[in-house]
């Protein structure tokens, strides 16, 4: 604003009044500040909006990873004739019948069952290949399933390898303090040369429970609870 009373002539400086200009400047810095704030703080929510979306799908493939090495440790350590190390994957979980009964829980049961029938005869040798796992995690993040096919190759020390069972295996896993595992898991056999029931060059058939009874060690394997591929108790 001018102002032009009392003025002295042509030379007089025109006065300019500061008090009305005073605020403008404060309050033109104060709603940039206010600006300012308002954009940090959209900006920091959505990055963490992204770094949580970023973790829980980098956690997830994670556990995809971790649960398909599992599944690959199976055959492994069959493979590697480490029958005790097999049934460790099975410490609180179950082997399941192709009928989803329970045949053995825990680690000695199970472990008894694979040196059953793979141990007892040094000249014959197993391999189980694994193919085309397909794993689903539950949305809580601490269950899962996987389907897989199954193809055993069977060999005599001096004869040719042959294709002794084409199957497929249900799995069941648990998350538990961070570790992915095995709750069950069914094997089911689409194609066999011979029986699953039977040993592997005998016509005796197999008594599945004297195996798994004799294999018991303090009787822990009573309280471990077995649940089939759906997730009912068994």
């Amino acid at each position: 604003m001018l102002d032009t009373s009392g003025g002295q002539g042509n030379g007089d400086l025109v006065m300019i009044r500061r008090d009305g200009l005073m605020g403008r400047p404060q309050v033109i810095v104060g709603t940039l500040l206010i600006l300012a704030v308002v954009l940090m703080v959209w900006c920091v929510g959505k990055q963490g909006r992204h770094y949580h979306g970023s973790h829980k799908a980098w956690s997830r493939v994670m556990d995809q990873l971790e649960i398909e090495r599992l599944i690959h440790d199976y055959t492994a350590l069959l493979g590697r004739e480490a029958y005790q190390a097999y049934g460790e994957l099975f410490a609180s979980g179950c082997l399941l019948s192709p009928d989803g009964r329970v045949m053995a829980r825990g680690a000695d049961q199970v472990a008894a069952l694979a040196r059953y029938f793979l141990g007892s005869q040094p000249e014959r040798h197993t391999r189980h290949i694994i193919s085309s796992p397909r794993i689903d995690i539950d949305p809580d993040g601490r269950h899962a399933t996987a389907r897989s096919f199954l193809t055993t190759i069977d060999a005599e020390s001096d004869g040719p390898a042959e294709v002794f069972r084409i199957g497929h295996y249900k799995d069941r896993f648990r998350k538990e303090e961070g570790r992915w595992f095995f709750v069950s898991r069914q094997e089911l056999t689409d194609w066999v040369l011979l029986e699953r029931t039977r040993r592997i060059g005998s016509n005796e058939p197999v008594d599945v429970g004297s195996i798994v009874a004799a294999a018991e060690h303090g009787g822990g394997a009573g309280q471990i609870e077995c649940y089939g591929f759906d997730g009912e108790r068994l």
